[in-house]
């Protein structure tokens, strides 16, 4: 090979070499920018909204999953949750909010439902882990509630999800008569 002929090859594989590297940069420029767009124009998804799920031209739309009763059916409804009552279910009378305006004193309205068999107790914890209680109550007749209640441990001002048990006792005032109930209690404080 003569060297013009071996200095005209050289030249040309430069030239595509130059080619391929000129192709690979286009190509991923055109990746990249195709990627960017994608995400750029990637929706993020909005929450679950129960209300506007259900909608249906505007309007509420009714739920299928529903049943509904005919008279004798709900009636027989109503006599069986009676005998739970009677056989010591707890049934309530009261507002899931308590409010305090120290941190120690909270207005609130919790009542032994008149329908109840059986006295009850209350117990009120900071959250749900049970472990700092604020209020423990003497035993509560049916038909009897509380209205106001000293917290054992002040708390800053916000909001907490409180813990509410009810306990039944039975008429010996010892024996626990075996039916509770948890329930969510919100305390608000507020500032000072």
């Amino acid at each position: 090979m003569s060297a013009k002929t071996e200095k005209k090859e050289k030249e040309e594989n430069k030239k595509l070499i130059a080619i391929i590297i000129i192709v690979l940069g286009i190509t991923i420029l055109a990746l990249g920018t195709t990627l960017l767009i994608v995400l750029l124009n990637e929706k993020d998804e909005a929450p679950y909204d129960p209300i506007k799920n259900n909608m249906v031209d505007g309007k509420l739309k009714y739920d299928e999953a529903a049943i509904v009763l005919d008279p004798d059916e709900l009636e027989k409804e109503v006599n069986d949750l009676f005998q739970k009552t009677e056989e010591g279910y707890i049934t309530l009378s009261h507002k899931n909010i308590a409010v305090s305006n120290d941190g120690e004193n909270f207005e609130c309205y919790i009542m032994n439902s008149i329908e109840n068999k059986y006295d009850l107790y209350i117990n009120i914890y900071k959250d749900n882990t049970a472990q700092e209680q604020l209020l423990l109550t003497g035993l509560i007749a049916p038909g009897k509630g509380i209205d106001h209640f000293k917290s054992e441990i002040k708390l800053d001002p916000g909001n907490y999800k409180a813990l509410l048990v009810l306990t039944q006792v039975e008429d010996d005032h010892e024996t626990l008569h075996g039916s509770q109930l948890f329930l969510a209690l919100d305390l608000i404080v507020n500032g000072q």
